[in-house]
C-alpha cells in the first residue's frame, strides 16, 4: 500500500511558515489544515511569476502571504475584521480596513488574489467588479 505524502516530511512546505496552522488533537497527535496547505501549495508556484503590486482582498491577518513574498512584489492588502487588520499591521504589512464589496484605492494593482473569500460573500459580484476596477 502506498503512503500518502506528508507535506513536512518531504519539505514541499516551509515548516517555519506553516507553525500557526499546526495543533495537537485531544490524543495530543499532530494535525495540519489540508486547505491551508494546498493554498499556500498552489500561491507559491503562482507568486514566482507575479512582479509588480499585489492587492490582497479578504486578507485576514496575512497568515498565509506570510511565506509569498519574492522580494519582486509591493503586497497591499484589504480586509473588514478591525483584529485581523491589526495583527497583519503588527507583522509589518500595508493592509487597510475595507468592505471587499465596495472598496476603491488610489493605486492600481498587476494582481489581486481573493483566497478564501467569494465564497463568504453574499454579493461576490461586487467583489469581482472593485477588483476589476483596482488592476491596472
Amino acid at each position: 500500500m502506498k503512503s500518502r505524502k506528508d507535506p513536512i516530511r518531504t519539505g514541499d512546505f516551509n515548516m517555519k511558515d506553516m507553525c500557526d496552522r499546526v495543533w495537537l488533537d485531544e490524543k495530543g497527535i499532530r494535525r495540519f489544515s489540508p486547505t491551508y496547505y494546498m493554498s499556500v501549495f498552489w500561491l507559491k508556484r503562482i507568486m514566482k511569476n507575479i512582479r509588480g503590486r499585489i492587492l490582497d482582498v479578504g486578507c485576514g491577518d496575512c497568515s498565509k502571504v506570510d511565506c509569498l513574498n519574492n522580494g519582486n512584489t509591493l503586497y497591499v492588502g484589504i480586509d473588514h475584521s478591525e483584529v485581523a487588520v491589526g495583527k497583519a499591521r503588527e507583522k509589518g504589512y500595508k493592509v487597510y480596513k475595507q468592505d471587499a464589496t465596495n472598496f476603491l484605492l488610489n493605486d492600481k494593482f498587476d494582481a489581486i488574489l481573493a483566497i478564501d473569500l467569494l465564497e463568504h460573500v453574499r454579493e461576490d459580484y461586487k467583489v469581482l467588479e472593485c477588483c476589476w476596477n483596482n488592476l491596472k
